[in-house]
């Protein structure tokens, strides 16, 4: 995979996690709002099939003014914005990865490198990358391990965008709760030596392959809806720490959720971002809860 293609799978790699058995789709409604919101909970490297497996999706799309994402993700595509996406990408010329890892660091990351690309990826080729972009193709390339995956990455499509997709080709509007530089700072703003520790976190699980075992169970999880497995994935301890829940999840919720409330009082939209965001205590479906809103699963599978 070249550079270009590395840095835009960048920012399709936020990778949820939810509960509820067995729903992506849900309805928002009450709390002096006119017509229905709908979440929808996505996997970034699902096949761009699976919305048509939601049962309800399709009425629901048809009944909303317009998609919010995470994103806009016609943005992350645009030529012109590909220097922004390489620039924050990019580590300093004086914190290259060769110096931030010690030689045992750098052994290990080159041999999970050689087994996942064949030896077309090393350390010394990707010395100019943060870690955080080299920890985020490592977790690309665990889940292209899975055949349905892989599939779906080769194809060159994606979930969030083909839901974006959707909403233009109906005339509907596209927005993004974030823009992409910011993203691009939530996902590689961390200080440069965290974000060292955080690759050879991911390096270890490939090494003992506890990452492939997590994988398939978080790829099987998301494609039979089963959120509560998914959740139980995720917000296991040792897949995050509490800075990084923090940062990229719980905070962006608490945020996002802010902006819906006033949203869905202006006109009904569907919300499509990784289904991480829907669950638990800090998740969209609890915060919209308490704002005193009636959040309730739509469907599980269309025949």
């Amino acid at each position: 995979m070249n550079i270009r293609k590395l840095l835009t799978a960048l920012l399709s790699l936020t990778l949820g996690m939810t509960g509820a058995s067995a729903q992506l789709l849900w309805k928002v409604t009450g709390n002096g709002v006119k017509d229905a919101t709908y979440l929808f909970g996505t996997h970034h490297l699902a096949p761009v099939s699976m919305h048509a497996s939601v049962a309800g999706f399709a009425d629901a799309m048809a009944s909303v003014s317009g998609v919010v994402g995470e994103i806009d993700m016609s943005a992350a595509s645009d030529p012109a914005n590909m220097q922004t996406i390489m620039t924050m990408s990019m580590a300093p010329a004086d914190s290259l990865l060769t110096s931030l890892l010690t030689p045992a660091q750098t052994d290990s990351v080159d041999t999970v490198l050689a087994r996942l690309t064949g030896g077309q990826l090393t350390v010394a080729g990707m010395a100019r990358v943060k870690p955080a972009t080299l920890a985020t193709q490592l977790a690309m390339l665990q889940h292209m391990t899975d055949p349905v995956i892989a599939e779906a990455v080769s194809s060159g499509q994606q979930l969030d965008t083909k839901v974006q997709q959707l909403a233009r080709e109906a005339g509907k509007q596209v927005d993004g709760f974030e823009t992409l530089e910011q993203q691009l700072q939530i996902l590689m703003g961390a200080p440069l030596t965290e974000q060292a520790e955080a690759l050879m976190e991911t390096v270890r699980g490939c090494m003992d392959g506890s990452a492939n075992e997590k994988v398939g169970k978080l790829n099987r999880a998301y494609l039979n809806r089963n959120l509560d497995s998914i959740a139980e994935i995720f917000f296991d301890p040792a897949q995050m720490t509490a800075d990084e829940m923090k940062r990229l999840v719980t905070d962006r919720n608490m945020a996002w959720a802010g902006k819906l409330d006033t949203l869905m009082h202006e006109r009904p939209v569907m919300v499509a971002v990784g289904c991480g965001h829907l669950p638990g205590d800090k998740g969209l479906i609890a915060l919209l809860r308490r704002m005193g809103y009636t959040v309730e699963p739509v469907g599980q599978f269309a025949e």
